[in-house]
């Protein structure tokens, strides 16, 4: 009895909370190697900070909060280096529980800003005269294609996440342009929709149905023919065929080096993300958004040492297996002109 007394008395003592010394890179880390492990300059990194300030800021300095400047950094490490939760908070002194509440923090208010990073520009004429310069094929405003981004086998609806190839993932469907910046990102669509459903499901479908622009994307025979996106020909046996469709590959082909270099800069979409639907979103938002700040920026892509890259994701290359929907009849008379023009 005597014994359980004591014990009680023993757990009733309350015991001081411990605080591990946080590690703030901006103040104690090189320049080059801060680049190499957050793919970005402390300068821009603090830009980021003052523009997210508002999201991540804390009311009170109580429990030791965490920084704006440590939420960010954090959440940046996590998308560079793809590399698990306890590693990164490992790397910053904090707890898992705190790292995950970093990246969802951060890529919350990174994905509620999107559209200040990833837009269309407003005079078209410069994408186009870019892409004819690079590869004579007149009128692109962009290359539209899809990416694969793995996520953990989601407890409901799991079936629509499988994709063609056999693993469980969001289908992103990405627009570039020749300077490799991103005038457009969706997703927000499983791994198991078909390409053509998410371009009409899209915002940017409907808006073209409403309101055609003057040019086209480009996309691969998974898309529909439409009046605004010019596909590969089915037989292409003719001269004047075939002069098209080497010309669209070749405009087309700048699609892969712009995934591949995404996914070169962020390796977290490399891997599989084990979050939900709705977090995997925001994080693919998330580093779409900074890559077109590094795209624009010109800044070095410096390999990370400390990343396990395990290289596993599968490429994306090639064309859509099963025959598109939605063809539009005007979109197929508009490329057979574009074909005799050529």
């Amino acid at each position: 009895m005597l014994r359980l007394i004591r014990e009680r008395e023993r757990r009733s003592i309350r015991r001081e909370r411990i605080f591990r010394d946080r590690f703030d890179p901006i103040d104690s880390m090189r320049e080059d190697l801060f680049m190499k492990r957050y793919r970005f300059q402390k300068n821009i990194c603090i830009d980021f900070c003052r523009e997210l300030s508002a999201e991540l800021q804390h009311p009170t300095e109580r429990n030791h909060a965490l920084t704006v400047s440590m939420q960010v950094c954090t959440a940046l490490r996590f998308f560079a280096s793809g590399n698990n939760q306890s590693s990164v908070g490992d790397n910053h002194h904090i707890s898992v529980s705190s790292t995950s509440r970093c990246i969802n923090a951060v890529s919350s208010a990174l994905a509620a800003r999107i559209d200040q990073h990833v837009y269309f520009p407003n005079n078209l004429q410069h994408v186009k005269a870019k892409f004819f310069e690079k590869t004579e094929f007149p009128r692109v405003i962009g290359s539209i294609d899809w990416t694969h981004v793995r996520i953990s086998k989601p407890s409901i609806n799991e079936n629509i996440y499988v994709n063609r190839k056999g693993f469980h993932s969001i289908n992103a469907m990405l627009v570039f342009d020749w300077d490799m910046i991103i005038n457009n990102c969706v997703a927000r669509f499983p791994g198991g929709t078909h390409d053509s459903y998410v371009l009409h499901s899209s915002a940017l479908g409907r808006e073209f149905e409403r309101n055609p622009p003057n040019g086209w994307l480009l996309g691969d025979s998974g898309y529909p023919s439409k009046r605004w996106i010019m596909t590969p020909l089915g037989n292409a046996q003719t001269r004047q065929k075939k002069h098209y469709q080497r010309r669209q590959c070749k405009a087309r082909s700048i699609i892969e080096r712009c995934n591949g270099l995404l996914k070169q800069l962020f390796r977290c979409l490399r891997k599989e993300l084990h979050y939900t639907h709705a977090k995997a979103s925001m994080v693919i938002q998330s580093c779409c958004a900074l890559h077109n700040v590094s795209v624009r920026y010109k800044l070095p892509v410096l390999h990370d040492p400390d990343s396990t890259d395990d290289d596993s994701s599968d490429s994306d290359a090639g064309d859509d297996e099963f025959p598109p929907r939605y063809n539009d009849m005007n979109g197929n008379q508009i490329r057979e002109e574009l074909v005799a023009t050529l």
